[in-house]
């Protein structure tokens, strides 16, 4: 299987789900910093649905991200449309210039749009409770 298309949104278009986490955009990344919180944050992936008349499947989502000491990846899910087609859970990613793949079982078909969801723990040491994103995207055929 070959990859036909690779789509990415810039980190500046992560969206949190709470409306009280502010996100700081800068020229390089969307920045979210919380102290001791969890929560949802998403990217909206461009999704070519059909090529050449013929719809495309999904192999994977990834992810760029830097984040401090006190702030954890530990989910990430993956949709299409209202249909969540991969959940990746008891993660415990963080660190510097991080890029991430998650596979989507089966490939399947995608017919709605793509979007990934991003589950953060932040601790409790404020200068080390913050993620930064760089870019999210996905891999068809």
């Amino acid at each position: 299987m070959a990859i036909t298309q690779a789509m990415w949104t810039h980190g500046h278009a992560v969206q949190t789900e709470n409306p009280s986490w502010a996100v700081r955009r800068t020229g390089n990344a969307g920045h979210i910093a919380r102290t001791g919180e969890q929560g949802w944050c998403h990217f909206a992936i461009p999704t070519p649905v059909i090529v050449s008349d013929r719809r495309l499947r999904i192999d994977s989502a990834l992810l760029r991200f830097f984040t401090g000491e006190q702030a954890t990846i530990d989910a990430v899910h993956i949709w299409d449309g209202d249909n969540r087609i991969a959940i990746h859970e008891n993660l415990s990613l963080r660190g510097a210039n991080r890029v991430e793949r998650f596979q989507v079982p089966d490939q399947p078909e995608i017919r709605w749009g793509v979007g990934v969801s991003v589950h953060l723990a932040f601790g409790v040491d404020s200068p080390g409770a913050w993620a930064d994103f760089n870019s999210a995207g996905a891999d068809f055929f």
